[in-house]
């Protein structure tokens, strides 16, 4: 169990559906920057606060987490968790929508497929199944 630096609220680490290597709260799905080459190798050094800033596509069309950190600005993704605020995800959505996180992801991290409105359909398919 960790308590979330951003919303002071208790996590439980592990399981639900992608947890297992599980770094970011499912309440304001802030996280910490632990991980450096790949998933659960815990190798950052920055350990920085990572805020959530928009969803991308994995290359199987699973929706991601972007986070940003606050201190080093790199950028990362996270699974969402069986657990994790849809209400947080689509917040998060329609704010990179907003402020066209595409278009400046897109400079930073070329690869990246960060989801904009035409994507809000396969969203919502995946967080609610309508």
């Amino acid at each position: 169990m960790f308590v979330c630096t951003n919303c002071k609220k208790s996590v439980e680490e592990q399981g639900n559906i992608g947890t297992h290597h599980r770094n970011h709260c499912p309440f304001c799905l802030f996280s910490k920057h632990l991980d450096m080459k790949k998933p659960g190798d815990r190798e950052s050094k920055c350990k920085g606060d990572m805020q959530p800033i928009a969803l991308a596509y994995k290359k199987d069309k699973e929706i991601m987490l972007v986070h940003e950190c606050k201190d080093c600005k790199s950028i990362s993704t996270n699974r969402i968790s069986a657990d994790d605020s849809e209400e947080r995800i689509l917040d998060i959505f329609y704010t990179s929508v907003r402020n066209k996180q595409k278009q400046k992801l897109r400079e930073i991290k070329a690869d990246l497929e960060v989801l904009d409105l035409v994507d809000e359909d396969e969203v919502k398919k995946q967080l609610f199944g309508i």
